[in-house]
This record gives C-alpha cells, sequence and structure tokens, in this order.
C-alpha cells in the first residue's frame, strides 16, 4: 500500500471515530441536560412552565436510542475488522459494507433530532 493510501485511511478512521464521539456526547449530553431541566423545574415552588412528563419521557428514550446506536456502531465497526484482519472482508459487497457503516451513526443523528423536538414540545410557558 502507497503513502498516500496509508494516509487517507488513517484520515477516513479518525474522521469516523470524530463522529462517533461528537454523536454520543449529543445523546448523552442531551439526556443529562434533559434531566437536569426536570429536577430544576420540579424543584420550583413556582413555576410558570407546563410540562408533559410522558413527552419527555419519549424524548429521553430518543436520546438512549441515539447511544445505543453508537455503540452498534462501535460493535459492527470491530466485527468489521476482525473479519477484514483473518481475510474475510465485507468490503465486496460495497452496498451491505456502506450500509453497515453509515446507518447506525444516521439513526444516532436522527434520534437525538427526533428527542430534541419532543423535549421542546414538551414544555409551554
Amino acid at each position: 500500500m502507497e503513502q498516500g493510501q496509508t494516509h487517507v485511511i488513517e484520515l477516513v478512521k479518525e474522521l469516523g471515530m470524530f463522529a462517533l464521539k461528537s454523536l454520543l456526547t449529543l445523546n448523552a449530553g442531551a439526556c443529562l441536560a434533559l434531566l437536569a431541566f426536570l429536577a430544576n423545574v420540579l424543584s420550583a415552588d413556582k413555576s410558570s412552565a407546563h410540562i408533559d412528563l410522558a413527552t419527555l419521557r419519549m424524548s429521553l428514550g430518543w436520546f438512549l436510542a441515539g447511544i445505543g446506536f453508537v455503540f452498534l456502531e462501535i460493535a459492527i465497526s470491530y466485527l468489521v475488522a476482525q473479519l477484514s484482519s483473518v481475510g474475510r472482508a465485507l468490503t465486496q459487497n460495497l452496498w451491505c459494507f456502506l450500509s453497515l457503516m453509515i446507518l447506525p451513526p444516521l439513526l444516532s443523528f436522527v434520534a437525538f433530532a427526533c428527542g430534541a423536538w419532543q423535549a421542546m414540545t414538551a414544555v409551554s410557558w
């Protein structure tokens, strides 16, 4: 393998790990922020906010699903690396490989967006 190809492979690996770390931080941070907000509002004596707890619980579920998709992608990446090391690469079927590598992070971001939308609609002032 050429020096340029090795550099490109390393760059793609680093960008992929950055994306997974970002998605994990987004979803986990959203869980923590939602729980902190809820604790703050519920501890206040007089709050003018109307909170739909069922919708907030659903929002928290979306964020947890986003975290789950990140861990699913990490497991898939590990299995692909292990299969490649024994000579059974999944890259022969390009569409299968791309779906396995792109779908879970995409679903993680969609889960974050759905959770954020639900959290916004659960609170009215």
